[in-house]
């Protein structure tokens, strides 16, 4: 009988695996595709490749001096294998290529190896529940097994969802698993949803070569962000050459000899209907639990009506000995919070603790420039009636972004009036990605604005911004020498 058994591979199984070694329990992991999960092998990891060339290539367009002179007016061409944007030649099947190497490489290093080191055994084949204490596997190579555990971990993560639509059956639709898989740039892309993931992907292709149409339903772009931040998205992504519809329904789908038809009627007081064409058509509207196939009836496990697993705030399922963390359990999407929650849930089924997801929880999107935000951002914090202080500080006044070419954006903190203690931030500014950290340790440690105030910020990094940002908190920006307080 197994302490641990845990279905799914991929972040939030192997750090329960992890935890229940490290407690001196057994675990089994049970994974039915390459273990790695969704970050790893059609998520994180791939997107970010197809992001970094994308935005090498907008580099190059930017300083021709970075390309060679053979290069400077290549212009834009497609051919399938080779994109060459405006003086910035990609390589797309070197770039494919380089994306397949790293991921085989991670998941040798970051998961088979893992599991060899702590002793995790790993079953590659479909499990589901046939009891409340035991599962029914059905291995890769045809055999099939009964396993009893003494506790339990859900970790199978989340599957793009396929919107309901007509001849979408008809379509080759492109997920997002397959738009950063595929071996070639398509030279003409339409991305149904403007979500993280759709306006990563149309930044991405569009700098690679491919014409971009976003369609959403709504007004505008990022409704959870500040208008300055969608708007600086917007442009950015407009100067890339993307091109968007707002306020757009989706009618239906159909295939074509060139790739596929969207019908979208666009919304306002005199609502029309559009065909869009492109080579290929991308379904971004969001991600859905992996619980249809685990028999959870047969362990008495509830799923909420979007299918998740239900959990209390210690990630334990309807049945006692079960546990569930990720996407599975409807958390928040984000891999750091798979990983945290699953070794949570694994200390807690395994030693009785009820130990909870705590701390600021940052949120990234990998644009150019990119964005980033975590805890409350000012309009948040005013309408739940607190009193704050915020302090803003241009992109263009922090000197790193002049010697990058990235001046866009701004870094703006949200603390409270009284004391100074730092409750939120949004960055949308070069290296925002790497700027987040700091600011989410100070709120989760009840930092003020004065510890960036009276930090030493070294110079010509964007860590100085944050230092610039506290300086200006309550006041009108005003001019400073480099590295002047």
């Amino acid at each position: 009988m197994t302490d641990l058994l845990i279905i799914g591979g991929g972040s939030a199984a192997f750090a329960a695996a992890i935890k229940a070694r490290e407690l001196g329990r057994t675990a089994l992991i049970v994974e039915a595709g390459p273990i790695g999960g969704t970050c790893l092998n059609v998520g994180c990891v791939p997107s970010k490749v197809l992001v970094f060339a994308a935005d090498t290539a907008a580099r190059k367009r930017r300083f021709p001096w970075l390309a060679s002179s053979s290069t400077h007016a290549a212009g834009v061409e497609q051919d399938g294998s080779q994109t060459n944007v405006a003086g910035a030649p990609i390589d797309a099947s070197g770039m494919f290529a380089w994306r397949d190497v790293l991921i085989d490489r991670l998941r040798q290093e970051k998961y088979a190896d893992v599991a060899a080191y702590y002793g995790i055994d790993v079953v590659f084949g479909r499990a589901a529940f046939e009891t409340p204490d035991a599962v029914r596997i059905e291995r890769a190579d045809g055999r099939v097994e009964r396993r009893t555990f003494r506790r339990a971990l859900i970790a199978t993560g989340s599957r793009p969802r396929i919107p309901d639509l007509p001849g979408a059956d008809a379509v080759d639709l492109w997920t997002s698993d397959d738009a950063v898989r595929t071996a070639r740039v398509p030279t003409s892309l339409i991305i149904l949803g403007a979500g993280a993931v759709g306006l990563e992907l149309a930044g991405a292709f569009s700098a690679l070569g491919s014409r971009v149409t976003v369609v959403t339903r709504r007004q505008r772009l990022l409704p959870k962000w500040s208008a300055e931040a969608a708007a600086l998205v917007h442009n950015r992504l407009t100067a890339r050459g993307v091109d968007f519809i707002f306020e757009a329904t989706p009618l239906g789908m159909k295939r074509t000899a060139e790739g596929a038809t969207l019908v979208v009627q666009v919304g306002g007081s005199e609502a029309k209907a559009l065909s869009l064409h492109a080579e290929r058509l991308l379904v971004a509207v969001g991600r859905e639990p992996n619980t249809a196939a685990l028999n959870l009836e047969a362990a008495g496990i509830a799923v909420d009506p979007s299918g998740a697993v239900r959990v209390d705030a210690s990630f334990r399922t309807t049945h006692p000995a079960v546990y569930a963390a990720g996407d599975v359990a409807g958390m928040p999407q984000f891999v750091y919070v798979a990983a945290r929650s699953g070794a949570l849930a694994a200390e807690n089924a395994l030693t009785g603790s009820s130990k909870t997801l705590s701390g600021a929880v940052p949120e990234v999107l990998f644009l150019d420039p990119p964005l980033a935000r975590v805890g409350l951002d000012e309009y948040e914090a005013r309408a739940r009636g607190l009193d704050v202080v915020v302090g803003t500080v241009a992109a263009s006044d922090v000197v790193r972004t002049a010697v990058e070419g990235v001046t866009d954006g701004f870094i703006r903190l949200v603390a409270e009036r009284a004391g100074g203690r730092l409750i939120g931030a949004e960055i949308a500014a070069l290296h925002a990605e790497e700027l987040i950290l700091p600011v989410q340790l100070a709120i989760d440690h009840g930092l003020a604005l004065e510890a960036f105030r009276e930090t030493l910020a070294a110079y010509l990094t964007m860590g100085e911004g944050l230092r610039l940002a506290a300086l200006n908190a309550d006041a009108a920006p005003a001019p400073r020498s480099c590295c002047a307080g």
